[in-house]
């Protein structure tokens, strides 16, 4: 059951209890109606969530009547196996150059007002919480962190998921389940862009670029993520590191993952590559060691550590790192163990957004191959997440086809897509994800 139909039938409860005076001893009206205020409240939170989405959808299906790309690239499917790494410099149209930068901007709006929400404000906003399923936050971040997040994105905790938080003492956590915090979408903006702006929709779905991801992924397709980076003056940089998704740990191979990511940065904006703006560096063939915990903190420390003395397991040259430089409207797409390097940003700010696609497992049989137990772990005065991989067998090592959740866990997206915007995407009302054999938000499938 959705959460609105559980807040309508509450409220319906609530008021023909009032009207037919049978709330019961333990309770005053006044507290009840309260109650009901707040179902209310959250009811046409609802409402207004499924017309913002509807019009979302409309506007993105509008958009997709124009081209997104300046051409129809091909991908030389021998370099993307030798580098991992595709850059088409001012690919964008000047149109949908333009209104990237600018659904970036309105994502960042979005995200400065959730960030400075005062979810304290009035007991009306906490008993919305609770007609919303959740526990109603008990403390709000600093004002030294919330000044931290505003004006850009991926600069601290958007819920109270780790210390310190945004809100502490809720168990609101993001996009789990359909619990939804009682202002705009009911989750962090910069959490599922795509689901606050049309041509960001538009941008994940459009079909010369779902046929551009069908070049290196194949057929068939599933939502990852889809972040905004607008990385502002004080930015400290992303370090080298690279990501997990499948194969991960493995070691040294020459073919790219069975089961593959592909993490694309928009950059509408581009950038000069001086090293402090923001900018981007890849290893090309770096991929192919197949390492998800490389972490180096600047050149110098890759330099002396990872880059040492590895070579490219095909060409046999040694690894070098490559600092890039992008006209504006130009797209980077990287498989997920691509190491790369995110500079830090010295003054303004630059926009760009991330948009994650990977194979599904449809199968659900795929084991989970490089085991992680996450467990909170107290470090000097803040609690931390930490990783504990285990050990894989020979038999393991040896099976090339892994995905990083349980075997018993399904393949869902119930990590990376809203329920309600799996609900729209099954009633065909998202345009462009219907896949081959999937429904790119969903997973559902289709033939």
């Amino acid at each position: 059951m959705g959460a609105t139909t559980r807040c309508r039938r509450r409220l319906g409860v609530l008021w023909s209890q009032l009207a037919a005076g049978s709330l019961g001893r333990h309770r005053d009206a006044e507290s009840e109606a309260a109650e009901a205020a707040a179902l209310a409240l959250v009811t046409r939170l609802e409402d207004e969530r499924a017309t913002f989405r509807r019009r979302v959808c409309d506007e993105a299906r509008e958009l997709q009547r124009e081209p997104l790309f300046t051409h129809d690239p091909v991908i030389d499917q021998e370099q993307f196996q030798r580098d991992g790494v595709i850059v088409l410099e001012g690919i964008y149209t000047e149109a949908a150059t333009r209104r990237l930068t600018e659904a970036c901007k309105s994502i960042q709006k979005y995200n400065d007002a959730w960030v400075n929400k005062d979810w304290l404000e009035s007991p009306l906003m906490l008993a919305a919480w609770r007609a919303a399923g959740l526990r109603p936050p008990t403390a709000l971040g600093s004002p030294e962190l919330r000044a931290q997040m505003t004006g850009g994105t991926q600069l601290g905790a958007r819920d109270s998921s780790s210390s310190p938080g945004l809100f502490d003492g809720s168990d609101f956590r993001g996009l789990q389940a359909d619990a939804r915090a009682p202002f705009l979408q009911g989750f962090c903006p910069e959490a599922f862009a795509c689901g606050y702006d049309p041509m960001l929709l538009n941008a994940y779905t459009h079909p010369q670029m779902l046929a551009l991801q069908r070049q290196m992924l194949g057929p068939d397709l599933r939502f990852d993520h889809c972040l905004v980076f607008n990385r502002k003056a004080g930015f400290e940089g992303g370090g080298w590191h690279t990501h997990a998704y499948s194969e991960d740990g493995l070691g040294l191979t020459t073919r790219n993952p069975l089961l593959g990511e592909v993490r694309n940065l928009l950059y509408p904006e581009g950038f000069g590559g001086s090293g402090e703006d923001g900018d981007l560096s890849v290893v090309r063939g770096g991929h192919l060691y197949r390492d998800d915990t490389m972490r180096e903190a600047n050149d110098a420390a890759m330099d002396a550590g990872w880059l040492a003395s590895r070579r490219h397991p095909i060409t046999g040259r040694p690894l070098v790192r490559e600092r890039l430089a992008l006209p504006p409207g130009s797209l980077v797409a990287a498989l997920t163990h691509v190491p790369h390097y995110v500079g830090p940003r010295r003054q303004g700010v630059r926009y760009a957004a991330l948009l994650v696609y990977a194979n599904p497992d449809h199968t659900r049989a795929l084991p989970w191959r490089r085991r992680r137990r996450r467990q909170r772990v107290a470090a000097a005065d803040q609690q931390e997440w930490q990783d504990e991989p285990l050990e894989l067998s020979e038999t393991e090592r040896q099976q090339p086809n892994f995905l990083r959740r349980s075997a018993t866990t399904p393949t869902t997206h119930a990590d990376s897509v809203p329920v309600e915007w799996q609900q729209l995407a099954a009633a065909g009302q998202v345009p462009g994800v219907a896949g081959l054999h999937s429904n790119l938000f969903t997973e559902e499938e289709l033939i």
